[in-house]
């Protein structure tokens, strides 16, 4: 990638939009961009090299160029989160906490305190985590009661009983897969399979407590397990 090519003006167009100092490398608000839902490889560069993208992306080419050894690191961590991307490491749009244990995993350094903040979030990947005040959370409540105080018509009750056989389909896979994959044995009250899907879940960056695994594959060795085999 050439040096001052991440979305630059012309200065005529810098000036225009009411202008950019002469300086565009300007300290990032930490705070905020940990709490962002994602970054963008651009601002993940910046951000994690301690500078706000917006100014930078509007710089002209002698603007970029006044520190042409930052400029030059942000260009290539630009690169190097693309590359990533290619290789499936990192999604089209980057958790800021995925961003950060990468860049950690590659010992490469980023101001502490972004990592102090997006550890800490509420990942908000099922409504538990929700704050209960929350409008959306409270709204999705309320549906849900709604669709419960219909549920007695005779319709409704043919479509449970199909929903039944699809969700005892399921757990029939899951058991198989677990089984085959990971080991896993409904005899034994001890199994390393709940921790292990887990952690392959994590990889993808899904999110699913170890407890929720551990219950549906007990549900499914209830349901369909005719062990042991030998």
């Amino acid at each position: 990638m050439a040096m001052g090519s991440i979305g630059r003006q012309t200065a005529q167009e810098t000036d225009i939009e009411g202008g950019v100092s002469e300086n565009c490398y300007r300290p990032a608000d930490l705070v905020r961009w940990a709490k962002m839902p994602f970054w963008t490889c651009e601002e993940l560069a910046c951000v994690t090299l301690g500078f706000e993208p917006a100014p930078i992306f509007k710089a002209t080419d002698q603007q970029q160029q006044s520190d042409r050894a930052t400029m030059q690191k942000i260009l290539d961590r630009i690169d190097q989160a693309q590359r990533a991307q290619e290789m499936g490491y990192l999604l089209r749009q980057i958790k800021p906490i995925i961003a950060l244990n990468w860049l950690q995993a590659l010992d490469e350094p980023f101001p502490p305190k972004l990592l102090e903040v997006a550890a800490n979030l509420p990942t908000f990947d099922n409504l538990s985590e929700v704050p209960a005040e929350s409008a959306h959370y409270n709204g999705v409540v309320s549906r849900l009661a709604a669709l419960e105080a219909v549920a007695s018509s005779p319709k409704d009750i043919a479509n449970q009983s199909s929903q039944t056989r699809v969700i005892s389909t399921l757990r029939k896979i899951i058991l198989i897969m677990a089984v085959d994959k990971y080991r896993y044995d409904p005899d034994k009250t001890r199994n390393t399979a709940p921790r292990s899907i887990q952690d392959a879940a994590a990889k993808i960056e899904l999110t699913i407590s170890d407890d929720a695994v551990r219950s549906h594959l007990e549900q499914a060795g209830e349901e369909h397990w005719l062990g042991p085999f030998d």
